[in-house]
């Protein structure tokens, strides 16, 4: 085995690290054996057919790998549960904290004040984002911000609706919960996808 065939046997056997462990385990020698085979049938025919053949198992490799992991995912009904509820806790905080990071700096932008309420958004938002990498820490602090939120907009739906009718009252009041909740059920989704992942 020459020098180059020795390198793209190391690079694939790197690259087998990125299925996942269960596959790993079960499957990674015998698929590198596999390669070094064709790859040594390849190299016979000349050092094209050598580089075509590991080009192929390549772009062959992220399909492959995504379809493992769904396999095992399947296989491991817990793993799966946490991989979903990341995925929608993730999702979730990006569109939203994003978008409410962007309206605030942008209102701040224009007008050059700042708020405390509109602070204490913009900090809420950073904290959904920070839950990415800190998922307990800042899924807790997205929800005990969500709380207060709720709280507060109770509180001020209550004072502005007053005089109004009883519908119209229960709505406003309604609406002013609502302002907190977004902030509650994702930081409730990293913290779940933490505890999840630790039990």
């Amino acid at each position: 085995m020459t020098d180059v065939m020795r390198f793209l046997t190391a690079v694939y056997a790197r690259l087998l690290r990125l299925y996942p462990p269960g596959f790993r385990a079960e499957f990674a020698e015998e698929m590198l054996a596999v390669f070094s085979a064709a790859l040594e049938d390849a190299r016979a025919a000349g050092a094209w057919p050598a580089v075509r053949c590991f080009l192929r198992e390549l772009a062959a490799l992220p399909a492959s790998i995504n379809q493992a992991s769904r396999i095992e995912r399947q296989h491991n009904t817990r793993s799966y549960r946490i991989h979903r509820l990341r995925f929608a806790a993730r999702y979730n905080s990006l569109w939203f904290g994003g978008l409410l990071l962007m309206l605030g700096l942008s209102r701040f932008l224009r007008s050059g004040e700042m708020t405390p309420i509109r602070a204490f958004q913009l900090l809420l938002s950073l904290s959904l984002l920070l839950a990415w990498r800190w998922e307990r820490t800042g899924g807790l602090i997205a929800m005990l911000g969500g709380a207060l939120l709720c709280g507060l907009g109770m509180w001020g739906a209550y004072v502005s609706s007053q005089g109004e009718t009883l519908p119209v009252q229960l709505l406003i009041t309604l609406v002013g919960l609502l302002w907190g909740a977004p902030f509650l059920i994702f930081g409730g989704l990293f913290v779940r996808a933490r505890t999840l992942a630790e039990a």
